[in-house]
């Protein structure tokens, strides 16, 4: 939800707040949403109770509450301006409708958007199903194309709905993540690097560990 919002409501100034670098543009480049809520006012059933998690952070029942309602919801501020969105929802979701995100990428190509469904089939609200090669694959790849814009001869996928196969065994991340340079820190740290220069090293090295990558900005 928030990750939709923040894609479609990136440039609406009201919602900016006092505090934080408002000179800066709060708009982003690309937009992965994973099985989000995208209209509070359609989501029905439990979700309309007093207590639902979309009561709660609108601050009162969904039913009573129709103007902070259509505020929360991203599918409210979609326009020509938003960027790209790759979505993945399962089909068996029961905590979040998969129409949310059928009705959200109609509204987003109806403006002119770039938008992609990736139907999990059989998948609920998350689950391994996410995590397959493939669609890490596609979700690499969008962020290849929208970020860096270096992969011209590979295809991603664009303005569809496309369909993938539940697994029936969990795919560990570290088995199928690909290859990265990162920055090598600790020459640099100690000093032992000429001009700060950063060292590489690939990930490759680490897979099936689960490492933590910490990132700098900057050296003084």
């Amino acid at each position: 939800h928030l990750v939709a919002m923040l894609g479609t409501a990136g440039d609406v100034k009201e919602l900016e707040g006092k505090e934080g670098n408002l000179d800066q543009s709060s708009q982003v480049q690309c937009v992965v949403d994973l099985y989000g809520p995208t209209d509070f006012s359609t989501m029905g059933g439990s979700h309309s109770e007093p207590n639902s998690p979309e009561s709660r952070l609108i601050g009162g029942p969904v039913t009573e509450n129709k103007d902070k309602v259509q505020r929360a919801s991203p599918i409210t501020y979609i326009s020509k301006n938003c960027p790209p969105f790759l979505i993945l929802h399962g089909d068996k979701d029961k905590v979040v409708a998969y129409d949310q995100s059928v009705v959200f990428l109609e509204a987003l190509k109806k403006a002119g958007i770039d938008a992609t469904l990736i139907t999990v089939k059989e998948g609920g609200h998350g689950g391994p199903g996410f995590t397959t090669g493939e669609n890490e694959k596609q979700i690499e790849l969008f962020f290849e194309k929208h970020l860096k814009n270096t992969a011209p001869d590979k295809k991603q996928p664009e303005g569809s709905t496309r369909i993938t196969n539940q697994p029936t065994t969990a795919v560990a991340l570290g088995e199928t993540a690909p290859d990265f340079e990162l920055p090598r820190l600790d020459s640099c740290l100690k000093g032992n690097s000429p001009n700060n220069t950063l060292e590489t090293v690939k990930l490759s090295s680490f897979r099936g560990k689960q490492p933590v990558v910490v990132l700098f900005s900057s050296f003084t």
